[in-house]
């Protein structure tokens, strides 16, 4: 009888010991899935109400402070830009309406006092053969005068014609400035 008790009591105890353990491994187990499972279900949460708005927030708030920046350097630097070429190509500008408005000035008195000219030497012709046809002896005395040439102004596109075909450029494009007809320089 004492054998077979120790013998009872011996299995007894590794039985619930082994019980024990598996109940403990099972229990473990079992733990460490349903905290597992809560951990990942409540981590997953926490992301999604918390940290990824809060990170979408920030890379909004960086991405428009970012792009304000930029525009505003974009326009200060558009402005220096426009600056710097007005500034460069200001005293050029000046200079050449300057230079196109005294041109246009000088092509005008030149045109008036050519034309100017031209009356007074036609009124000079008439003249003088109004008086050489009314008295007879300017005629035969100043005979040499009936004579003369009067000079009639050359054509003017002839004379550019003749200096292009001499390769006179320069004189060419100084005349056709000079004159006060723009179907002649075109």
């Amino acid at each position: 009888k004492g054998v077979r008790d120790n013998a009872v009591n011996q299995l007894e105890k590794a039985v619930n010991s082994e019980l024990e353990a598996t109940v403990a491994r099972q229990s473990q187990a079992q733990f460490l899935t349903s905290s597992k499972q809560t951990l990942q279900e409540t981590l997953k949460s926490t992301l999604e109400v918390l940290v990824i708005p809060a990170f979408e927030m920030s890379c909004k708030a960086m991405f428009e402070q970012v792009n304000s920046t930029f525009q505003k350097d974009i326009a200060d630097h558009t402005i220096v830009a426009q600056q710097q070429f007005d500034s460069v190509h200001s005293p050029l500008t000046i200079a050449l309406r300057d230079v196109i408005n005294s041109t246009s000035a000088m092509t005008h008195t030149l045109s008036r006092e050519l034309a100017d000219s031209q009356r007074q030497l036609l009124a000079l012709v008439v003249s003088r053969a109004n008086s050489q046809s009314t008295n007879p002896l300017n005629h035969m005395s100043n005979g040499s005068l009936l004579h003369e040439k009067i000079e009639t102004p050359t054509d003017p596109t002839k004379e550019i014609s003749r200096q292009l075909g001499e390769h006179k450029y320069e004189e060419v494009f100084t005349v056709a400035l000079q004159m006060s007809d723009v179907s002649i320089v075109s």
